[in-house]
């Protein structure tokens, strides 16, 4: 419980009191009141804030707004202790001591939150996520205890080895990596980690690798009770780094899925490549990939296809590189980096075989540069069959589906990435393919407001479009044209005409409804 001159914010019974005596306030107002109290002064950025007390659902400003007036009059003559940071966010002034809380009573409030499916906010403020109705795990960062910076790449390329193959299991819920990494470098509380995530296990552990040798450590932990429930360790040489890999997966998916038949955890073994070489060059392309760097990423990538020319996973992430440096820049490719990309996605795609994520990366390049939407709904809907449980998948084949005139499934499945990997740092990209297909569907205002929470994450040529088009469409033209100029002023030579290449779509129409709106906005023909 939180007090301050004689106001209490008690979370266990979700209560404001002065003095002692309840104050009448919602449920919503009391959740953003929670939020604000436990960033201990720090402002709480607008639209953080909407997605922690809303989570999943698409809020307008004014929503948030009308609770923020009814908290103020909750307040009556100390209103002005809920600060308002202009255009920004929100912040709660005062001094706010913790008094120790009754156990039994967040533990009841815990479970009447389970039993009507409502969201509950912690005492850390976060809301809980339920638990699946299967069983459901995150693996955190590995820790690299080799002693060598340069050798981070390897470490966290084993955790995404055993996640992808765990994922395969579509008897089990994983959590994404992107989600998991957020955890990377920080000193994790696992009930935390478990409540966050929405998970009942975690999977720890630490890669030491020196010399020819590797050791990888992993313990399973229940989230609910912190209780170590499994611990082993494996050893090998460098050129049994698959196998150690294959025991880690097999050990704790035997343990969190006894029900899994012998078969599925057999396909678990199926290796990106049985090529070290090119595996290592792989992994330090994607970690240049990740960073933007597309150009140094090219090199590494194209070095995994020349040791390893049967790797699919490079020759996907190569292709991928040039279609994330049109989104961004919304700039169209040469006529070379076209065909070489489309080059590269059909060569993944042919190789693929029953891996999913190099077939939705496929998908989406085809898609998006080739153009090839009948081609590019085929594969990702292949990838979404072989593993479901993957986060990029759905991403693919929301992003696909909005390109192929079919805004409805592009949201379905959005919201079904978004329970996957709900700490994405980089949702944005699934903000913004919502925005751009409730623009499709005339939904305007609410493709304003996921527009505008992916440009306050990061501001590029798709946000910004997204944001645009959604804002004429939903009347905000002054929003609109403070768009086109910081779009202007990122990409100076962005025009009407590029929109055709930067905001793909099939649908003639649709794309005759985005020239118009960029049109009406301003942006330069």
């Amino acid at each position: 419980m939180y007090v301050c001159q004689g106001w209490e914010i008690d979370l266990a019974r979700r209560e404001l009191r002065l003095r002692g005596a309840p104050v009448s306030i919602g449920s919503r107002a009391f959740e953003i009141i929670a939020v604000l109290v436990e960033a201990a002064g720090d402002t709480i950025d607008k639209y953080d804030l909407m997605g922690r007390v809303w989570p999943g659902a698409v809020v307008e400003e004014n929503t948030l707004q009308f609770h923020i007036s009814a908290i103020r009059k909750a307040f009556g003559p100390d209103r002005e202790m809920l600060k308002t940071a202009f255009g920004h966010g929100y912040r709660l002034l005062g001094k706010w001591t913790i008094e120790e809380e009754s156990a039994p009573a967040l533990s009841s409030a815990l479970e009447q939150h389970r039993t009507a499916g409502q969201p509950l906010l912690s005492a850390a403020g976060e809301a809980f996520l339920a638990l699946p109705d299967k069983p459901s795990i995150a693996v955190l960062p590995f820790q690299n205890m080799s002693g060598d910076p340069d050798q981070e790449y390897f470490a966290d390329g084993i955790v995404e080895d055993i996640i992808t193959a765990l994922t395969r299991f579509k008897s089990l819920f994983v959590i994404a990596r992107n989600s998991s990494f957020t955890y990377k470098g920080k000193p994790v509380d696992i009930k935390q980690v478990g409540r966050q995530l929405g998970v009942r296990y975690v999977l720890e552990g630490s890669v030491r690798k020196a010399g020819n040798r590797v050791r990888i450590t992993g313990q399973l932990i229940d989230a609910a009770t912190s209780n170590h429930l499994w611990a082993e360790k494996f050893d090998g040489g460098i050129e049994d780094i698959f196998s150690l890999q294959d025991q880690v997966t097999a050990a704790v998916v035997a343990f969190i899925a006894p029900a899994v038949e012998r078969a599925e955890i057999e396909r678990t073994k199926r290796k990106p490549t049985d090529r070290l070489d090119s595996y290592d060059l792989y992994l330090r392309g994607v970690a240049l990939q990740r960073r933007g760097s597309f150009e140094e990423a090219r090199a590494w990538l194209r070095k995994a296809i020349e040791k390893d020319p049967e790797n699919a996973r490079a020759y996907a992430n190569l292709a991928l590189t040039y279609n994330t440096q049109q989104a961004v820049s919304g700039m169209a490719l040469s006529a070379e980096e076209r065909d070489e990309a489309i080059r590269l996605a059909n060569s993944a795609a042919n190789l693929a075989a029953d891996d999913a994520v190099p077939l939705a990366q496929a998908g989406h390049v085809l898609t998006y540069i080739g153009r090839n939407y009948d081609r590019g709904s085929s594969i990702t809907t292949e990838a979404v069959a072989l593993n479901a449980n993957h986060a990029f998948v759905w991403l693919s084949r929301g992003w696909v589906a909005f390109m192929s005139d079919d805004p409805e499934r592009a949201i379905e499945s959005f919201d079904r990435l978004s329970r996957l990997d709900p700490l994405d740092p980089n949702r944005r990209w699934a903000w913004i393919g919502r925005a751009f297909a409730l623009f499709c569907l005339e939904r305007y205002l609410e493709g304003y407001e996921w527009a505008a929470k992916a440009v306050q994450l990061h501001a590029e040529a798709q946000s910004l479009g997204a944001l645009i088009i959604n804002s004429i469409g939903a009347g905000r033209t002054d929003d609109a044209r403070d768009a086109v100029a910081q779009l202007l002023k990122l990409h100076p030579d962005f025009r009407v005409s590029h929109s055709v290449e930067a905001f793909r779509t099939r649908s003639a129409a649709t794309q005759d409804r985005i020239l118009k709106a960029l049109q009406d906005a301003g942006l330069p023909p």
